[in-house]
């Protein structure tokens, strides 16, 4: 080994720690909370997906390595099931477990949709006293609102992300249906804060899955694709199309961005998987009431575990008759310890669905009608969800848009959710994505609702002016001006909807916004306004679809008069003005989504104030009245009440995140006690294994066997009988047994690694002193022997060390504990690592190189010799007689330059 090549090897030892940190701080800039995450919330399922520094966009595993986790929690008194458990125990508690909240969540009790769940399932839902929309009372007592119950699973989400990140994770991106109003909307945000998420924006679930699509795609020419969508609960058709523009960029230079626009939006609220279910656990139902309607002492309908064991196997059948033509439905112990089997074909199924399969294309005939598009303006219809696999759906699917359109080019499972992180890791601007611009649409028209101002005691006119219209594009900001000189209010409120929609919105009324300080500033500006104020009030539509109140601001127009003095002369020789510092600047809206009737008029205003500062001047000029027009801009307080279904208050948020935290806390100590006693059982069959071992029996003592044995006797006794003890009691017992072995086990480990630590230090202990000897005596050595020395005294002692201990350990029984530990073999060999990193530290002192003056001397050297061999040939050449010249030149043909001779020194 050459010193050079030790030299690179053992500084990149020493470095490699360095490197490695300040590799991670110039990677990661922002080590909190820089992983986000999406969570596709079904009405069946729930996926999780995450993406961090280090880790690319990627599903999110379960506790059961599985990519996907049921939508359905149980609740019994103080302890909680989550997923497949839940699921599991649904048939036995029916009335605790919570399966599909999604359809009910932001709902009203008396809505239909709420109507149908309770006709579906047994538990025990109440009408909230305050809020009127549905909670559910567990058979213990407790009472839970929709969003607790949501924010539990998006709180299992949650872990789930973080375990996978190592990191806290707090943003996310979830996906809601496009049919989802303000209430439902505000629902999922609240369920989301009670979890401990920060709610990057929400997205519509086939929006997610055009972004999936457009993710590894370019599209040069518009393209249009219809995502089909049906679910577990519903069915949703939308109309995207896709296109690469160019946009300026920053400076002089263009960029190429996709776009992805939703064109229109069909769907159909309760068409979806889980209605198929429905029909065939009723169709099972009265097969079993043929069969054994003798033998049983209430109908099977009115049995609860019955019909949820029964709605569990439909589903499973449903999924087997996709793929197959018939098959066997079989429920043991169905009820009253009977069992039950009935064959089910595909056939059947259809016949049951027939009404359901004529409703698939309704959702895609309303997207292309609102589009204005034909079949032939689309080039596929790309299926996801879980209920196209039905093949009842896809054969009608295919007498619509024909075969050649259906596509599977996606993920049906996970196309929403991979998009969604997507969505979410271009939001957060912390990772660098490409850049898809989405625009997404709303549903349904919101308006506007105000009375006109009062004039001598006559009330003023009631006004409808629709705000944003059916299909506006989200993420967009409209001001709405009021010409008023009092305080006043408005309503906010949904418009009417499309036909067959109108049950969407049980309650239309959004909120009433009350807008103060107007007529503080009227009497404020009374003596100089010239005109009635205009009040400006800004009204958002965010990216998640909900409808704010910005700000709204009052323009108030005065003048004064005053008499001209000499700085007013001044100021007009020069073409000054007074400029109001108090005026602030109205925001600089988006020009694109800005809806300002004023807008207009703008131009006109500013030509008036221009006009009326020259006025001013001239006057000045005169010393005569000066007549000044001036805008006054004043900010009025916004108080917005909310309408509907209220929103959880605050007071009501910081009851549930108690209510939720203290389950998390009995979960927490559940799962602790369960380790501790998995902990020390498991500890109770090793120590047995442990004793029959030989490395274990030579490290140890009859008598230290003897103790653990009888220990690990009474642990097991007492475990027996003590199923239900509390942690603290499993740990203590725990402690005892390892202080037991442990030092036996230390003793048998460390006579394996002993030998091992100490040939390994005499292998780098001799290693370190060929490389000294190396120093001294190699190819450009340079170091000084007594520097060098030192690592050898180091060296020397070492293995005088090892020597020593080797010795003395030889004498010592297994039994006994060592001499030295194979932790301090391993620290002796410090000092030599020390010398050794202290001589390849020093640098080559610099030499004066000599090749260019050895270069020099043999070119001189060679000239010489040229010189005497040239002098030799001409003193052996005889005299030749000069040559008569010619007595007139003719012209000749140039003779052909000549080879040139190579010397020795030319072929070097």
């Amino acid at each position: 080994m050459t010193t050079s090549t030790y030299k690179i090897k053992k500084r990149s030892l020493f470095t490699l720690g360095a490197v490695a940190a300040l590799g991670a701080l110039c990677l990661d800039t922002k080590p909190v909370d820089a992983a986000v995450m999406s969570i596709d919330y079904g009405t069946d399922w729930f996926k999780v997906a995450l993406v961090k520094p280090g880790i690319p966009l990627d599903i999110v595993l379960n506790a059961e390595s599985k990519r996907k986790t049921q939508s359905a929690i149980t609740v019994r008194g103080d302890d909680r099931a989550f997923g497949s458990e839940a699921l599991s125990l649904a048939t036995r508690f029916p009335q605790d477990s919570y399966i599909g909240l999604k359809r009910i969540l932001g709902r009203d009790y008396d809505d239909d949709h709420s109507v149908e769940f309770r006709n579906t399932f047994t538990n025990n839902m109440i009408r909230d006293p305050v809020r009127g929309t549905a909670a559910f009372e567990t058979t213990s007592g407790s009472k839970f609102t929709v969003e607790e119950l949501v924010a539990m699973q998006f709180s299992l989400a949650k872990q789930q992300a973080e375990e996978t990140a190592g990191e806290t994770v707090k943003d996310v991106v979830i996906t809601i249906p496009p049919y989802f109003n303000q209430f439902e909307r505000q629902a999922m945000l609240d369920a989301a804060e009670l979890a401990g998420l920060r709610v990057i924006s929400l997205i519509h679930d086939e929006s997610a899955v055009a972004l999936n699509y457009a993710m590894t795609r370019t599209f040069p020419q518009e393209q249009c694709h219809i995502f089909f969508d049906m679910g577990a609960g519903s069915t949703v058709s939308s109309l995207a199309c896709f296109q690469d523009l160019t946009v300026k960029d920053v400076g002089k230079f263009t960029k190429t961005v996709q776009q992805v626009e939703i064109k229109a939006v069909g769907y159909d609220r309760t068409l979806g998987g889980h209605e198929f279910d429905v029909r065939l656990q009723k169709f099972l139902a009265e097969k079993f009431q043929e069969q054994k309607g003798s033998k049983i002492s209430v109908p099977v309908a009115q049995n609860e575990r019955a019909m949820a064991k029964l709605l569990k196997e439909a589903n499973r059948v449903k999924q087997i008759l996709s793929a197959n033509t018939e098959t066997m439905a079989s429920v043991e112990n169905l009820m009253e310890e009977i069992d039950f089997r009935v064959k089910v074909t595909r056939a059947e199924l259809e016949k049951l669905s027939k009404d359901l399969i004529e409703r698939v294309r309704g959702p895609i005939d309303v997207a292309l009608k609102e589009a204005n598009m034909k079949v032939s303006d689309i080039q596929s219809l790309v299926l996801v969800g879980g209920g196209v696999r039905v093949p009842a759906v896809q054969a009608s699917l295919a007498s619509v848009v024909g075969e050649d359109k259906i596509a599977k080019n996606v993920n049906g499972d996970e196309a929403a959710v991979m998009g969604a992180v997507f969505r979410a890791a271009g939001l957060s601007r912390q990772f660098k994505v490409k850049e898809v611009r989405l625009k997404d649409i709303s549903l349904f028209p919101i308006e506007v609702k105000y009375t006109g101002e009062s004039k001598d005691g006559v009330p003023g006119k009631p006004f409808l002016t629709p705000i944003f219209a059916e299909k506006s594009v989200m993420g967009t900001r409209k001001i709405m001006s009021f010409k008023r000189v009092t305080d006043f209010g408005f309503d906010l409120q949904y418009g009417q909807v499309g036909e067959g929609h109108e049950g969407e919105l049980s309650k239309t009324d959004i909120a009433h916004v009350t807008l103060s300080g107007l007529t503080e500033a009227i009497n404020k500006f009374k003596d100089v306004s010239v005109a009635t104020p205009k009040v400006k009030v800004t009204i958002e539509l965010s990216d998640s679809g909900i409808l704010s109140v910005q700000e709204a601001v009052a323009t108030i127009e005065t003048d004064s008069s005053k008499k001209a003095t000499l700085a007013d002369k001044v100021k007009s020789f020069f073409g000054s003005s007074d400029k109001n510092e108090d005026v602030k600047e109205e925001p600089k809206e988006n020009e694109e989504q800005e809806a300002d009737p004023e807008k207009t008029k703008k131009n006109g205003e500013n030509k008036t104030e221009e006009e009326a500062k020259n006025t001013t001047d001239d006057a000045a000029a005169k010393n005569e009245t000066v007549i000044t027009t001036q805008i006054e801009k004043v900010t009025l307080k916004v108080v917005t009440e909310l309408k509907g279904i209220i929103p959880l208050t605050r007071d009501d948020k910081k009851e549930s995140l108690l209510k939720i935290q203290r389950l998390d806390a009995l979960d927490a100590a559940k799962r602790a006690r369960e380790e501790a006693r998995n902990s020390l059982e498991s500890f109770l069959y090793r120590g047995r294994d442990l004793l029959y071992k030989d490395e274990f029996i030579e490290a140890s003592t009859e008598e230290e066997r003897e103790k653990l044995t009888e220990a690990l006797s009474t642990a097991s006794d007492w475990l027996e009988d003590n199923e239900d003890a509390e942690t603290p009691e499993f740990q203590s017992r725990l402690k005892a047994l390892r202080n037991l072995e442990r030092p036996i086990s230390f003793r048998a480990s460390e006579r394996i690694s002993r030998p091992k630590a100490f040939a390994s230090l005499t292998t780098s202990v001799t290693m370190a002193r060929a490389v000294g000897e190396q120093l001294l005596t190699g190819e450009g050595a340079f170091h000084d022997p007594e520097d060098v020395q030192k690592l050898f005294d180091a060296c020397d002692e070492v293995l005088g060390w090892i020597k020593e201990k080797e010795a003395a350990q030889a004498e010592l029984p297994h039994w006994k504990d060592g001499v030295v530990t194979t932790r301090e073999i391993q620290l002796r060999g410090n000092p030599v690592e020390r010398e050794i990193s202290r001589l390849m530290s020093k640098k080559k002192p610099k030499v004066t190189k000599k090749k260019e003056e050895e270069k020099k001397e043999e070119k001189e050297k060679e000239e010489e010799e040229e010189k005497k061999e040239g002098e030799e040939e001409k003193s052996t050449l005889p005299e030749e007689e000069p040559l008569e010249e010619p007595e007139a030149e003719a012209e000749v043909e140039a003779p052909k330059p000549e080879e040139p001779v190579k010397h020795k020194k030319d072929e070097l």
